[in-house]
């Protein structure tokens, strides 16, 4: 009974944790599986070293899908909450951003010309070509208009087209008032500075493919940079063919570590190897999961930081039925067969039915539980406070199921004695 509740409550525990906001799952457990049987354990999960999070490609594919499994789930949305979910994942479809310098908080000095003050000639540099030929200052309309993303430097050029009106002093002396005029001026150039200052945080803010596209393909950290274009190996004929034609980043080291990490594993699991060898291979993996953090975090914030945005535009009652999983994978239907496993299993042994089967199954997936980090000698010891060689608390309820599987307990209590007893009406 005490193993068959403690099976019960574990799986009861792990199905209820699905509807939190951090459900359980065996993904970590099995991703860092040791000893002889590693990677069957490595492969009940999907994509075990979060390659495929590191993959442009694939992460936005498991984003639109998982955006079309929303909105068919959520189809009475107003047609405003689609559009704002897909900028968010997107950015707009138009490109275009629009700032207007008059709005219910600031309003424009009656009377006053701004043509005489924001001097869209200085657009154009010394060559007679316009600098900005993306940004459009329509004075007629009151507003600025881009269709490209702008930079630091762009947003101070064109402050520079409206500046305000400063009087000079000789040093002691306060400098002359401004005139109404001068007032007026001054106040337009801060309104359209203000417009410019918002336009440019408007054009800042990214989408969410946007901001893994600079992540995982332009970030010459990250991504590593190649010469693929034939001028630049021209420009620098001893670098084509050699390394440097293509510098790796740290998404390429964090692949090369892993496979040298197979590959010393490899060597060891069939040469032997020393307890310092094995000593380095642990540092060596535990060097690889801290880079898989620092490369897959943001990808990951990404995703949660969807889902989220998701969830604000639902009500109460669109809420009440429940998230839309990311992905269903390999993981997903591991961490089911556990949870079920765990909630049969401990039911039949609690209860007394089918004792000895009940059992034998109890002790088959503890088995399976302490293969996946054995305390073999030389092996990684299991994170926790627990120090085992060879036994562990694991294979010790293991022996105890084989036990009862051996005895007729069920004949004396449960369910099984029950039946026994009072249906077939037979006493030991």
């Amino acid at each position: 009974m005490s193993i068959g509740w403690q099976f019960l409550y574990e799986g009861m525990w792990k199905y209820q944790s699905r509807y939190t906001d951090k459900p359980w799952t065996a993904a970590g457990y099995l991703k860092n599986a040791q000893g002889p049987f590693r990677d069957y354990y490595r492969s009940l999960v999907h994509d075990p070293d979060d390659l495929e999070k590191l993959d442009y490609e694939k992460v936005t594919t498991m984003w639109d899908d998982w955006h079309e499994r929303f909105l068919a789930q959520h189809p009475e949305l107003s047609d405003r909450d689609k559009r704002q979910l897909n900028e968010f994942l997107n950015g707009p479809e138009s490109k275009k951003w629009v700032r207007a310098m008059e709005t219910s908080k600031r309003k424009l000095p009656e009377g006053v010309d701004i043509a005489a003050i924001i001097d869209v000639s200085k657009l154009t540099n010394s060559s007679g070509k316009r600098d900005l030929n993306f940004v459009t200052i329509d004075l007629d309309r009151k507003r600025l208009e881009t269709n490209r993303r702008l930079i630091p430097r762009e947003i101070a050029k064109l402050k520079s087209i409206a500046v305000p009106i400063k009087h000079e002093a000789p040093e002691g002396q306060e400098p002359p008032a401004l005139t109404d005029e001068e007032r007026q001026h001054n106040a337009v150039v801060k309104i359209y500075h203000d417009t410019v200052k918002e336009l440019g945080i408007v054009c800042s803010r990214l989408s969410l493919k946007e901001k893994l596209e600079v992540s995982l393909l332009w970030d010459k950290d990250r991504a590593g940079a190649t010469i693929t274009e034939e001028d630049h190996k021209k420009l620098y004929p001893e670098v084509a063919g050699t390394l440097d034609e293509h510098r790796q980043g740290e998404i390429d080291l964090y692949r090369n570590s892993l496979e040298r990490y197979d590959a010393n594993l490899k060597n060891i699991d069939e040469g032997g190897g020393a307890n310092f060898q094995r000593d380095h291979l642990g540092k060596q993996w535990a060097e690889i999961q801290q880079k898989r953090a620092e490369l897959v975090g943001p990808v990951n914030g990404w995703t949660e930081e969807l889902i989220r945005y998701s969830d604000s535009l639902l009500s109460a009652e669109q809420l009440a039925r429940g998230g839309v999983p990311m992905q269903v994978t390999k993981t997903d239907t591991t961490n089911q067969r556990t949870i079920w496993a765990l909630l049969i299993l401990g039911a039949l042994m609690f209860l007394g039915l089918f004792s000895r089967l009940s059992a034998l199954g109890s002790a088959g997936l503890l088995l399976l539980f302490y293969f996946a980090m054995p305390p073999f000698p030389g092996l990684p010891a299991a994170p926790g406070p627990e120090h085992s060689l060879i036994v562990n608390k694991n294979l010790i309820e293991v022996l105890a199921c084989l036990v009862l599987a051996g005895l007729p307990t069920g004949r004396w209590f449960g369910v099984d004695g029950l039946v026994r007893r009072v249906i077939f009406r037979q006493k030991d």
